[in-house]
């Protein structure tokens, strides 16, 4: 074996997932292990997923994208896994980095991918060119859609948590930076569609949010959290982030950015999405997050921390 396990996590992802899996099976290295963790889906999904039968582990889990990884990892078998989002798509080559990059550096334990947006996409609905283009203003940003990490890390960090349901990666990179693992960033053709609808975009927005406010309630005094931030160590960390990373950029200064852009790029269409995006987070941070999540962060019983 080549020493590498995929793990696919799919809910909803009807649309996407019979291409996901057939470039994920296709990419060298061809004798790995690729297991499909799928949840409770409205489109098909599961149909889609049980065509898959024989050539791929089907898994099942209703929780949560980290309790689905949890459940990949604790029923696959070798030492590197790379996580996979259904509605993205593993360019040919990047198995083979992930592996080179792990055989050079003993102390990487975890790798993310610079963001890739292929040009002339076609097909994309008015939601999904409004988010590539924002994307495409993020120089140099990374995606939680791919990732991968040493079995030994995923133990020694105990796993990612499965409530509340986003920032999952976000929350084991924290604890990663108790230990001896390093993360590390590549370059990969690999990309993903974002969500179809704006009313979905907005509701990840609202539980991306409400997750981080979780996060940020877990881990405002600990190290890593002020380096995700920015902020300087002499600062008072809670209120420079409740003050100017959540009300003054977030609420404050994103409609005034986001008309900057639009008009500089003549995308007028650009300037509500934006504001809404960043509006929707800043809801669930305080409303969603802070008044209903705080308290019930849930860490995978399976695992020991």
């Amino acid at each position: 074996m080549s020493n590498l396990s995929v793990i696919i996590a799919a809910k909803n992802n009807a649309h996407t997932l019979g291409k996901c899996i057939d470039l994920v099976l296709e990419a060298p290295p061809k004798d790995k292990e690729v297991i499909l963790v799928y949840g409770k889906s409205k489109d098909g999904t599961e149909e889609i997923a049980h065509t898959y039968e024989g050539k791929v582990q089907i898994l099942r889990d209703d929780v949560s994208t980290g309790s689905a990884i949890n459940t990949g990892v604790l029923n696959s078998h070798e030492e590197i896994a790379v996580y996979v989002e259904a509605h993205s798509f593993i360019s040919r080559d990047a198995f083979l980095k992930i592996l080179e990059e792990f055989e050079r550096n003993p102390d990487l334990g975890y790798i993310v991918f610079y963001r890739y947006i292929p040009e002339n996409l076609k097909g994309l609905t008015p939601a999904q060119r409004l988010m590539n283009f924002w994307r495409k203003d993020m120089r140099n940003a990374t995606m939680g859609q791919f990732r991968a990490f040493r079995r030994r890390t995923f133990h020694d960090v105990g796993g990612f948590w499965v409530f509340p349901k986003g920032c999952d990666d976000l929350e084991f990179v924290t604890r990663m930076y108790n230990t001896r693992w390093k993360m590390g960033v590549i370059r990969s053709e690999s990309w993903d569609f974002p969500r179809r609808s704006l009313l979905s975009i907005f509701e990840h927005e609202v539980m991306s949010g409400a997750s981080e406010s979780c996060w940020f309630h877990v881990y405002s005094s600990h190290p890593y959290a002020k380096k995700e931030y920015r902020v300087k160590d002499n600062s008072d960390f809670v209120i420079s982030t409740i003050l100017f990373n959540m009300l003054f950029r977030r609420l404050l200064l994103a409609p005034f950015y986001a008309l900057k852009v639009g008009l500089r790029k003549k995308y007028l269409g650009f300037v509500p999405f934006y504001t809404l995006c960043h509006w929707s987070f800043i809801y669930g941070f305080f409303f969603v997050g802070k008044r209903k999540w705080w308290g019930k962060e849930r860490w995978d019983e399976r695992l020991k921390l």
